[in-house]
């Protein structure tokens, strides 16, 4: 499992389960994402759009103390098939595992409002949000934090 060191902003590589505390990022593809063999070149990788959310999942888990983050888009070696195969099987544990799931919803503005936001899809596999107290929504044991593209 490869994690986001977010002091040194480098991949480094961890055996389940002798792993650190991190944070995992939840969010909707989209176009110009920055992939693994991308991230080994920080500078590059800065320059796509993909990479905002990246940092700011680093930032976020800066906040609460935590020093590795997971996303998915430059995480996981999907020139590796037997690695991508490895994650898909995994990704359930990957995000039980985690301290806090970060959600980015790219086209939702809750920068003016002082709720969580906790997420889930129904059986047709649609995004729903729910508003709830300002106070962090656990989800099952864990927690998951709405941030959005509007927010600095």
């Amino acid at each position: 499992m490869w994690l986001i060191n977010i002091e040194s902003m480098r991949l480094e590589e961890f055996t389940p389960p002798d792993l650190p505390t991190y944070a995992i990022l939840s969010h909707t593809w989209a176009e110009d994402e920055v992939t693994f063999n991308e991230f080994g070149n920080l500078e590059s990788a800065e320059k796509k759009a993909g990479f905002a959310k990246i940092k700011k999942t680093c930032e976020l888990a800066a906040i609460k103390g935590i020093p590795y983050c997971w996303v998915d888009t430059c995480c996981i070696d999907k020139s590796s098939s037997a690695e991508l195969s490895e994650a898909i099987n995994s990704m359930f544990d990957w995000y039980k595992l985690s301290a806090v799931c970060f959600a980015y919803l790219y086209d939702l503005d809750v920068g003016h409002l002082e709720d969580s936001v906790t997420l889930w899809r129904d059986e047709k596999k649609r995004l729903w949000v729910e508003l709830e107290r300002p106070q962090d929504r656990p989800v099952g044991d864990k927690t998951v934090i709405g941030y959005d593209g509007y927010s600095e």
